[in-house]
Order: structure tokens, then sequence, then C-alpha cells
């Protein structure tokens, strides 16, 4: 048996935390013992109470705005793993990575990062990546991205994002969601998921929509997802979505849901997934949608075009920033139902061969155990 002590930053649910929650009964099969260092009570808290995961309780968000918060988060860090006393301690995300390497390694203890941004970071910042025995990057574009900067190649693995292909898998369309917004039952939705910032581009889909309902004018979009950052401009572009919304060109056609725990359901609801990101190292989102034979209209930005090479693998690809490429694309489909339908199947046809998550999971363990070979650590 394998302790891994997983640190993760925020006690919410994102595509990064959503990513361990798929993995985690699948390592258990494989002799993995996950203890999970996560802000309680929190969501992601209770997710892993259900599970039956073991926790331990850190606060690293306490301590943010004091002068040395990386020290004092890093000694949170080291008390944590001197408890546990894991074999192995997995840094769940990119600042996690950052205040776990050098710690792990003062201790000996070995320790992977995962790489779930495509951030430019300081020449410190790499330094402490380059602390852990590897670096699983969720795309080979994030892989390139995070070697370009500096960090040690030879750390550097790419691990892709696994989808619960039993949780996520297609189903005719029931109409429920029409009932719900009080739509016409044949009425098209589109559907986009994810934070309200800046970097998932949804004025663009917006504009985009715009465009889309002078052909479709019975078209609907829903928005699934929140607004968790609190900076000033953040704040400012919330507000200019919904202005945008409510305009003459849009009112009454776009539909902001907020944070849904029904997002399977969804998915099989809509009649395509529409993606309008800046940066995209994996959109977890995209290969739900792929999983749920949810045809996907997306930027081809990060590694998205990974997961999508071809139309022929479930996904339409348009430039960023280009409103009249994602507008267009969103209307060939629209006016080709068989089209759309195939493109869906693509779709799950591709996250069955490549993306399902005992396929991610079984990697993961992998990399677990050989990491583990050079631990001078117990864990058990």
């Amino acid at each position: 048996m394998i302790r891994v002590l997983f640190f993760c930053e925020f006690g919410i649910r994102n595509g990064g935390e959503n990513s361990l929650l798929a993995v985690l009964p699948r390592l258990r099969e494989l002799d993995i013992e996950p203890v999970i260092a996560v802000p309680s009570p929190s969501e992601l808290a209770r997710q892993l109470r259900t599970l039956d995961v073991k926790t331990v309780t850190w606060d690293p968000q306490s301590c943010k705005d004091h002068q040395n918060s990386v020290d004092q988060r890093r000694e949170m860090i080291q008390q944590l793993i001197e408890a546990v006393n894991p074999l192995l301690v997995h840094a769940n995300s990119l600042s996690m990575s950052r205040l776990c390497g050098p710690v792990a390694s003062q201790l000996g203890v070995a320790s992977l990062g995962h790489l779930r941004d495509m951030m430019n970071l300081s020449r410190q910042a790499i330094d402490d990546l380059n602390h852990h025995q590897r670096l699983l990057a969720v795309s080979e574009a994030t892989r390139d991205w995070y070697q370009q900067r500096g960090v040690d190649s030879h750390r550097l693995h790419v691990l892709y994002n696994g989808v619960d292909l039993e949780q996520f898998f297609p189903q005719p369309a029931s109409g429920t969601l029409q009932q719900q917004l009080g739509l016409p039952e044949d009425a098209p939705i589109l559907g986009g998921i994810g934070q309200i910032a800046l970097r998932k581009g949804w004025e663009i889909l917006l504009e985009a929509m715009e465009q889309v309902r002078k052909q479709f004018p019975q078209v609907h979009l829903v928005i699934v997802g929140e607004r968790h950052a609190e900076k000033q401009e953040v704040i400012d572009y919330h507000r200019q979505l919904i202005e945008s919304a409510s305009g003459p060109e849009l009112q009454g056609h776009v539909h902001f849901l907020g944070r849904r725990d029904d997002v399977a359901s969804l998915l099989r609801q809509w009649t395509m997934l529409v993606h309008p990101a800046r940066q995209e190292p994996l959109g977890r989102v995209l290969l739900e949608a792929a999983a749920s034979g949810c045809p996907v209209v997306a930027t081809d930005v990060g590694g998205t075009r990974e997961i999508f090479p071809g139309p022929e693998d479930g996904g339409m690809l348009v430039a960023s920033e280009s409103p009249g490429q994602m507008a267009n694309a969103i209307c060939q489909l629209l006016a080709a139902p068989q089209v759309c339908h195939s493109l869906g199947q693509a779709g799950r046809r591709r996250a069955g061969d490549c993306f399902g998550v005992r396929k991610s999971a079984d990697r993961l363990v992998q990399h677990f155990r050989e990491v583990s070979k050079d631990s001078p650590q117990k864990g058990s």
C-alpha cells in the first residue's frame, strides 16, 4: 500500500478537483492510500467524505495576506507531511506544486506536481517546480509551455485527465431543460461551462450568439459557472456580461444558471457545447461533453486539439478571439442536425478510446510506483 498525501489549495470543485475526485476510487483499487489535505468545511471536503476518503484539514488561505505567507504555508505543509508520513506527496495544482516542491525535497519525501494551468512564472517559481521528481502536465501543450520556460524537461510527463464514461454518456434529450426555462420544446440550446473569468472568453461567445440569432432566432444559450475571483476587473467583467446578455439582440435568450450539480444531465440536453476559452491546458468540460455525445465548438487553444485532432473526433475548432468563426461553426451545425449528431457520436468514440478515467488513474499509479522507488519514507 502506497500512502499518498494530496494537497488541495481550495475547497471548491473546479476542473482540477473534479479530476482528482474522478480517479480516487480506482486508486484505492490499485493499493494507493490517498490522504487529502483540504480546507474544511468545504464542498470538496464533503464530497471526499462521501467517497470515504481520509482527509486532513488545513487552511492555506488563512495566511495569504501576511507578509511571509509563503513561508507560513510551507511550514503548514511540513507539519502535515510529518504528521501523515506519506511515501509520496502529490501537489494537485500549479500553486500547490510551487509550495510543496521545496518542502518535500528538504524532508526527503518523493513528490509529484500536477500542472493544470498555463501561466508565466518567475525564475524562482520555476526553481520551486524543479524540486519535484516529476511534474505531470495535463497535455503536450502544457508540457511544452513549461519546458520552454525553464522547467527541467526530464521531470515533465504528460498525463491526460480522465472522464468517467459511466457518469457521462449519450442519451436522447428529454426536453426537461426547455421545460425548466419555459422554452419551446424544439428550441436549440447552446451550452457553456466554466468560471466567470476573462480567460474563459464569454464575451466572445455572446458576440457570436448575436450573429447566430440572425439566422436562427429561436436559439438559446445557457452558461453554467460562477465567479470566484473578487478582483474588481473580474467583478466588472461579470457585470458587463450580464448587461450584454440583457441587450436587445440577446434579451431572453441567454440564461446564467450559476453552479449546477447536474452537468452530466445538462450535457445530454444541449444541442452542442460551445467553449470560447482564450487558453485551455486540457478542458475537463470538453472531455465530459465528448463522453456525453454532445457536439463541441471550441477555440483552438492549448491542449484542445489533442482532444479533437480533427472534426471526425467530435469537435469543430475555431480561432481564438474570433466571434465570426465561432458563429459560422455554430450555424453550420444548427443547419445540419445529422452532421451535428454524427459529431457527437465521434466525440463519444474519441473519449472512450483515449480519455477514460481508468486509463488515466492507471497511468497515475504507474507514476506513483516509479517515483516511490526512490523515496526513503515508509508511508505504510
